[in-house]
């Protein structure tokens, strides 16, 4: 919470927490929700608390104000989707493959033929990690995704570039990664944040 609290000192980007329900329920719902809403969080992906499990958590994401990220896989089926979509907010997280994150190159496959089901079942748009780690993933996700979500192959680059060059690093990695997108989306009339 500090960190964002820190961060909306600089800018107004939306910030996601991804989390898991241990450290939610350790602070009370209340007052993570609470929290959260001060700092300025936009929303909060529970990666261990899927909505039909826990209708109470999104219902009070909901109360506080705050988008529900839910997670989708590849081998979600439709019926299981439209209940997980139910309270979901500002865009749905599809994993690419089973598996680990971080583990494994490449985002594609499964995750094509996953991405036009969950199109059809909603409007919010479609961000998928997992296995994104390079320029060809994120090329290959601009065709059926609406996002990249780009964790562990981030993490590497700031590990290795050291102390005082997070910043930097993580813009030129950033551009590294979405120069083609960016382009496309120019010649599309989409916009790439």
């Amino acid at each position: 919470m500090d960190l964002v609290r820190r961060l909306r000192e600089r800018t107004d980007i939306p910030v996601v927490l991804f989390t898991y329900i241990n450290p939610v329920l350790a602070l009370g719902v209340a007052h993570f929700t609470e929290e959260a809403r001060k700092v300025g969080v936009d929303g909060v992906l529970t990666l261990d608390a899927p909505p039909c499990e826990e209708p109470a958590w999104f219902a009070s994401l909901a109360e506080g104000g705050l988008d529900s990220v839910v997670l989708l896989s590849p081998n979600t089926s439709g019926e299981r989707a439209q209940d997980i979509l139910r309270p979901a907010g500002g865009f749905v997280y599809v994993v690419s493959r089973e598996g680990v994150t971080g583990t494994h190159a490449g985002a594609g496959g499964a995750c094509r033929i996953a991405s036009g089901l969950f199109r059809e079942l909603t409007d919010l748009p479609l961000a998928v990690g997992f296995g994104v780690r390079e320029r060809r993933d994120v090329e290959e996700l601009w065709k059926v995704a609406d996002g990249a979500v780009v964790g562990s192959a981030l993490v590497e680059k700031l590990a290795a570039a050291g102390p005082g060059k997070a910043f930097e690093t993580a813009r030129d990695f950033v551009e590294e990664l979405t120069a083609e997108a960016r382009r496309r989306g120019d010649e599309e009339g989409k916009s790439l944040s």
